[in-house]
C-alpha cells in the first residue's frame, strides 16, 4: 500500500516545482490514443528524476441511486519511454492542483498578467479598500 501522505506531499512539491519552472511539462499528443476517455485529449508529461510521469484529465460514468452521471477525475502515471503505464499513483486530493499548476503554466498565464496589468497586481488591501 503507497503511503498517501508521502505521495500528498510529493504531488505538492511537484505543483510548486511546476510553478516555479524547475519542473517542465509538455503536451503529448500520441498517449492520448492509448488512454481512455481523456478530456480534451491533452496528456501533460515530464521527466522528473528520470522517471516519466503523465498527467492528464479523464471522464467516467459513475453510477448511484439516481442512476449513470458522467464524472471528471485526475490521473498521475510513471509511464515508460513508448507511453505504456508502469504504476498510477494513488488518488489524493491534490491531484487536481497539479494539474491546475501544470495548465497554468503551459498556458503563460503568469507571463499575461504581467504584460496585461505591467503595474503588477494589486494588494488585497487595496481591493479591499476601493
Amino acid at each position: 500500500m503507497p503511503n498517501e501522505q508521502a505521495w500528498t506531499r510529493v504531488q505538492e512539491e511537484l505543483a510548486k516545482r511546476t510553478e516555479s519552472g524547475t519542473v517542465m511539462w509538455s503536451t503529448n499528443q500520441f498517449l492520448p490514443s492509448i488512454r481512455k476517455n481523456v478530456v480534451g485529449d491533452v496528456i501533460y508529461s515530464a521527466a522528473v528524476n528520470g522517471r516519466m510521469v503523465v498527467v492528464y484529465e479523464y471522464s467516467y460514468t459513475a453510477y448511484d441511486v439516481d442512476g449513470p452521471t458522467e464524472e471528471n477525475d485526475v490521473a498521475i502515471e510513471f509511464v515508460d519511454n513508448m507511453g505504456n503505464l508502469q504504476w498510477q499513483w494513488p488518488k489524493l486530493p491534490y491531484r487536481w492542483q497539479l494539474l491546475d499548476a501544470i495548465r497554468y503554466t503551459l498556458c503563460g498565464a503568469n507571463d499575461f498578467l504581467k504584460t496585461f496589468l505591467p503595474q503588477g497586481l494589486p494588494s488585497p488591501q487595496s481591493v479591499q479598500g476601493a
